[in-house]
């Protein structure tokens, strides 16, 4: 029995594109569980007018005909997605957002915002905070940790004889590019932008630009090292 489930198993996974190998040591009660757990989410979602994507309970959406959604992407339990804003809300296909995940793109009427755009095969971890006032681009291959949180907008606070909260605010964005793994409990910065093939350590403060194959740490977050020096290291010399 336990062989026969993990050969429907791997084949629903080769149909949703997912490319990793199952583990031999699940027992038959996992698989049955995940199978009948992901048939409610999908079949939730098509109630909600969502084909092949599976929506888990309790999610609220807003400005739903700007948020679209790629073939076999999962939305957690309990999440909130808001589309409004000039580009709206796009996850591409397979991607994974964690339960109680919370996507803000307007949250006051005095400014529309930008949007939110995650790349294909990316992962967002449980209670995440995306404030997508300003834009925030995130690539494929993406995976993060949980409580990861972006603020794509900031105060001015020069002025001292007027409220900080009657200043100006910048909207940079945020940008994360291709193939890079974030732990959780990071705070992305508005203007930060890390790039493709990089680790960003967990509980960092990020803000500034990075380039590819960084490793970044700390509070406010710093180049540690790169990746390309480290591979070169475990390099075999040719003969």
């Amino acid at each position: 029995m336990d062989a026969f489930l993990h050969r429907i198993f791997a084949a629903l996974l080769r149909l949703v594109g997912k490319t990793y190998a199952m583990s031999p040591e699940l027992p038959a009660g996992y698989l049955v569980n995940t199978l009948v757990r992901r048939l409610v989410w999908l079949l939730r979602a098509l109630l909600r007018g969502r084909y092949k994507v599976f929506i888990g309970p309790g999610v609220k959406m807003r400005g739903g005909s700007r948020i679209r959604i790629g073939r076999f992407s999962t939305i957690g339990a309990h999440c909130q997605l808001d589309g409004y804003g000039r580009e709206g809300l796009l996850l591409g296909e397979r991607v994974n957002i964690g339960d109680y995940t919370i996507i803000g793109i307007t949250n006051h009427p005095s400014q529309l915002g930008k949007g939110l755009k995650i790349g294909s095969d990316s992962g967002v971890g449980q209670y995440s905070y995306f404030g997508a006032l300003g834009g925030i681009e995130i690539g494929s291959n993406v995976i993060m940790g949980q409580y990861v949180s972006f603020h794509a907008a900031s105060h001015v606070f020069d002025r001292t004889d007027i409220p900080i909260r009657m200043q100006a605010s910048t909207d940079l964005g945020i940008r994360i590019d291709d193939d890079v793994w974030v732990g959780s409990k990071v705070t992305f910065l508005d203007g930060a932008h890390v790039g493709a093939h990089s680790v960003v350590a967990a509980g960092a403060v990020v803000r500034g630009t990075f380039p590819p194959y960084s490793v970044i740490g700390g509070v406010p977050a710093k180049l540690l090292k790169s990746r390309l020096n480290e591979a070169s290291l475990n390099e075999t010399p040719s003969t």
